[in-house]
């Protein structure tokens, strides 16, 4: 899993928050086996509370494009596969501030946003 190391924080890429959605999920399974169905819903209600809020993958709306690009991505506006409208990124994640979180779009020449093509005069 590749980190950005920003002060003593770590950022994680959406990828990274797929897979610590999936491991968080196996853990409840195997924690919950056997306990009464009540117990199985206050628990998962209790991490859906705590951890919810930290593993929103992030998007930001281009500038140049006026699509959503994810907050990891490095690339060229015009590759489909990392542009989506607002409506693709709510079809996909759920509603903006609860299943995404939208952050500015990172200035030109830093890494994360730097192979964009200015728009043609």
């Amino acid at each position: 899993m590749e980190r950005e190391k920003k002060g003593v924080c770590y950022s994680m890429t959406n990828r990274d928050l797929e897979n610590v959605r999936e491991q968080i999920q196996d853990d409840l399974l195997c924690l919950m086996d056997g306990l009464p169905e009540e117990a199985q819903v206050k628990a998962c209600q209790i991490v859906v509370d705590r951890f919810a809020p930290l593993i929103k993958p992030k998007y930001y709306e281009c500038g140049i494009c006026g699509h959503y690009h994810p907050l990891e991505w490095d690339g060229d506006c015009r590759d489909d596969a990392n542009r989506f409208t607002i409506m693709e990124v709510e079809e996909k994640h759920g509603e903006e501030g609860i299943g995404w979180e939208e952050v500015p779009m990172p200035e030109f020449g830093e890494a994360k946003h730097s192979k964009h093509i200015p728009p043609a005069v």
